[in-house]
């Protein structure tokens, strides 16, 4: 989306600034305020933080905070009960020194960000359940639904505070009775409203599909970050001297506090848990008793995690290709994506192509490439394809299945030939970046998200660590620097099992790249009522037109709620 440009001064607000003291995740470093006024609309927001080791380069491994034992509802309850997030250890709370060392904790100022609204009139979550929602007919190529834009808290904690808005779309169901089915594509910072379109709608007739712009992304109100993200893209990911590690340590540091600068309060309340509030807010708008849900990587993680607060408003929910709720360090991404780009060698090796004859060949061949490129890269244009990128390119296809493989194989051919311009767009795709070099919000969303969920355990032992790993996409990939950085420390992470929730049908694939298939397994011996499904071959997300065995079974859960057996593998 267009940012327009930030205001001179803030829009009326008519919740008090700063929030109360000992708002979650606020550590307020001014004296009580006078009444408020334009010029003093200005807060120091800490977050504090608990330990957890962050993951690879593209994953989201965990999530943000539970409802904790004997917390109060702040909610009525309508169609349901609706409550937000719980709040983080009370700001007297010491934080492990241990932990997140070279996170800076920055005092975030109050900025404007697009879609900073007032509350709707009332007060408390009972103004956000009575809202006018204004529905507007809308339609994505023939496609006919109703969206709207909807208000929900900053904080849930103090919901009389200030507001966001969240852009969501429903396409009605073909002969309704099943009520609304919520679809969530993963990132985490991937937009939502497009879902609805990209399934099967024949196919699961009884409900209506909605799809949404979670915080941050999109078109509901965005992480801001004022970034050259291809200068960001350029570094080697990879560094091979002190220069190199310490020009990739300052490009991660001036991104996240230039998110900083552009979002404000804004990073402090961008957590998986505040969507999962979200997402209670707009079941109870749609007039939904319960939960029905279908989340894909990341949206798995919301899943689990609404399960695991809102056990007994779970519906039906399907979770395809999980990520790791465990924090199984054994099994990471990038083993993922070599066991996905060795399927890929065998193929090519069969097939006698260009990169070689056999799978080693070609496993060889294209390594040494790669390597070659971090002093040799390719030019495309006035842009290179750097061994950063080119990884990215290839880690792109193998996101799909064996039918993208013929393309994968002449995509590095001709940057072997030095044409590297279909892998240099296919490295663009997957950060959606576009032919004019305009970024859509995913990448500052997915880092603002991951670094509020995960937490780390600093700069040198994620260099320490990178730097002990064997696996060549591992190597290629880098070190995880971006959290290490970050300007807030992470949320709490729970241990998620949604004891007592209704029966979840988990999806996984055997050749996932992106999220392993173990990751599907840990996630069910997590979580007692869920049931896997598994689809024994390539590519990352599997349901809705990959496999007719796979769409078979996920179609007869949503519309009869019969599980398949239990070990049901389609092939």
């Amino acid at each position: 989306m267009t940012v327009p440009p930030v205001p001179p001064a803030l829009p009326s607000l008519t919740a008090p600034w700063p929030p109360p003291p000992g708002a979650r995740r606020t550590n307020l470093a001014v004296p009580p305020p006078p009444p408020p006024s334009p010029a003093r609309r200005a807060a120091l927001i800490i977050v504090l933080a608990l330990a957890l080791i962050v993951g690879g380069l593209y994953l989201w491994r965990s999530v943000g905070p539970g409802r904790p034992e004997g917390a109060d509802s702040p909610s009525p309850e309508v169609s349901g009960v609706l409550s937000g997030p719980v709040a983080s250890p009370s700001p007297d709370a010491p934080a492990d020194p241990t932990t997140m060392p070279d996170r800076p904790n920055t005092l975030l100022q109050d900025v404007w960000v697009p879609g900073f609204v007032d509350p709707p009139p009332g007060q408390g979550l009972e103004r956000y359940l009575q809202q006018t929602v204004d529905w507007q007919a809308c339609s994505v190529g023939q496609v006919e639904a109703r969206c709207a834009d909807i208000a929900v808290p900053l904080d849930y904690d103090y919901p009389d505070w200030r507001a966001i808005t969240l852009a969501l779309v429903v396409r009605p169901a073909q002969s309704p009775g099943l009520g609304p089915l919520f679809i969530n594509p993963g990132g985490p910072g991937a937009p939502g409203r497009t879902m609805p379109f990209m399934i099967d709608a024949a196919a699961l007739p009884g409900y209506d599909l909605v799809g949404w712009d979670p915080r941050g992304t999109g078109d509901s109100t965005p992480v801001v970050c004022d970034t050259d993200l291809d200068q960001l893209r350029s570094h080697d990911v990879s560094p091979d001297d002190a220069a190199e590690e310490q020009a990739l340590i300052q490009a991660w540091r001036d991104f996240d506090q230039s998110c900083a600068a552009g979002s404000g309060s804004l990073l402090g309340f961008i957590s998986t848990a505040d969507t999962v509030a979200d997402l209670d807010l707009m079941r109870a708008l749609l007039g939904a008793s319960q939960l029905n849900y279908l989340g894909f990587s990341y949206g798995t993680a919301i899943g689990a995690l609404y399960a695991d607060t809102h056990p007994e408003l779970v519906g039906r929910m399907v979770l395809d290709s999980p990520v790791d709720i465990t924090g199984d360090e054994t099994v990471d991404q990038a083993m993922g994506f070599e066991q996905a780009f060795d399927h890929f060698a065998q193929w090519c090796g069969q097939q006698a192509c260009r990169l070689g004859q056999t799978a080693e060949a070609v496993a060889s061949a294209t390594i040494a490439w790669l390597d070659d490129l971090d002093q040799a890269p390719v030019p495309v244009g006035e842009r290179q394809l750097t061994q950063s990128l080119a990884l990215d390119g290839i880690a792109y296809f193998l996101y799909f299945d064996a039918s993208v493989y013929p393309y994968l194989a002449q995509a590095v051919a001709d940057a072997w030939d030095g044409r590297g311009e279909d892998l240099l767009t296919a490295a663009d795709d997957l950060w959606e970046r576009d032919a004019n070099g305009a970024y859509s919000t995913l990448l500052p969303a997915f880092t603002a998200i991951r670094c509020l969920d995960e937490a780390d355990d600093g700069l040198a032992a994620a260099l320490k660590r990178w730097a002990g790993r064997s696996s060549w996409f591992a190597r290629l990939s880098g070190p995880d620097l971006a959290c290490a950085v970050w300007p807030l420390g992470a949320l709490p992470a729970p241990r998620l099992t949604a004891a007592g929730a209704a029966p979840i049908l988990v999806v996984g694939a055997t050749g996932d790249s992106a999220t392993p298939y173990q990751y599907a397994q840990g996630m069910v011996q997590q979580m007692p009522s869920a049931v896997l499904l598994t689809y024994d071959g390539p590519g990352h997300a599997t349901y809705s037109g990959r496999n007719d065995c796979i769409d078979a079974a996920v179609n007869r859960y949503f519309n009869q709620g019969v599980l398949p057996e239990a070990g049901t593998v389609c092939r």
